[in-house]
């Protein structure tokens, strides 16, 4: 914007300043499987829904490969893109207790009902019960139960959206079950509508872990994001019953941290299914 649009045109300084946003998106953009990538405009990545077995029968739905525009959420998290060259699961639904209870034999909640999601377990819990899945499943060589990385985790929450919320810019409490509510407790999963993807409750009832530590967002575009791999405490995303009347907290891009070890009735999470690193 504001400079002529022909190279010849430009200063040197322009021009050399377009010449080296050119190398960096060549650079960026080598690693790239367009194959794939063109399968996934074409719809040829979408797969049947997952569903795991000794979870009863948990339920998980295809994310294909893609990209989209992550953040922006204050100072050091800019928007930016972000570019995810493979697929992945994500539970349709959080955690809930049955499920949790089935597979570690224990319920840490403190609102109990078998259909509410499991809350009150620290970040090393919901990584334990992905490991104990990796034990009991039968699963596909090079895959892995795990939680979702952050940027997967906003990936399926905005399915294909750009604005605050998967459904608009508002919130109400008809949307989700957030803290302008009146119920003041988690609620069953799947009480409100989905995303266009299918995913329920991405905003509000529990906030849910991911498996990234909390760390400064790059201003450029990335390819396959991961936080720092130590020294910073674990991101959960989503907001919840018990936090912000606004609404704030839940919107796509909300993110925020906690100590690891630490338990609060109103952080759980959701399986992902994905490749091994």
């Amino acid at each position: 914007k504001g400079v002529p649009a022909k190279l010849e045109d430009m200063s040197a300084s322009e021009q050399a300043e377009v010449k080296q946003a050119v190398e960096e998106a060549k650079g960026a953009s080598a690693s790239i499987d367009l194959n794939r990538l063109a399968n996934t405009v074409d719809g040829y990545a979408t797969k049947p829904n997952y569903v795991v077995k000794s979870a009863l029968d948990m339920e998980l739905i295809w994310c294909p490969p893609g990209s989209f525009i992550m953040g922006p959420e204050g100072r050091g998290s800019p928007a930016h893109p972000v570019i995810l060259t493979k697929g992945f699961y994500l539970g349709k639904y959080e955690v809930t207790q049955e499920e949790y209870e089935k597979i570690t034999g224990k319920n840490p909640s403190r609102f109990k009902g078998d259909k509410l999601p499991v809350e009150h377990i620290h970040w090393k819990d919901a990584v334990a019960f992905c490991k104990e899945l990796n034990k009991k499943e039968r699963i596909i060589r090079g895959w892995e139960f795990a939680l979702p990385t952050e940027a997967q985790w906003e990936y399926a929450c905005r399915a294909g959206t750009t604005t605050a919320f998967s459904w608009g810019n508002e919130i109400s409490p008809q949307y989700a079950n957030y803290d302008e509510n009146v119920l003041q407790k988690t609620v069953k999963v799947g009480s409100y509508k989905p995303n266009p993807w299918g995913f329920f409750d991405m905003h509000g009832n529990v906030s849910e872990w991911t498996a990234d530590l909390y760390g400064t967002y790059p201003s450029n575009s990335v390819i396959d994001p991961r936080g720092p791999s130590n020294g910073s405490p674990p991101i959960y995303r989503g907001g919840s019953w018990g936090q912000d009347a606004s609404g704030q907290s839940s919107r796509s891009a909300y993110r925020d941290k906690f100590s690891p070890g630490s338990r609060i009735h109103r952080i759980g999470f959701r399986v992902a299914f994905k490749q091994v690193d």
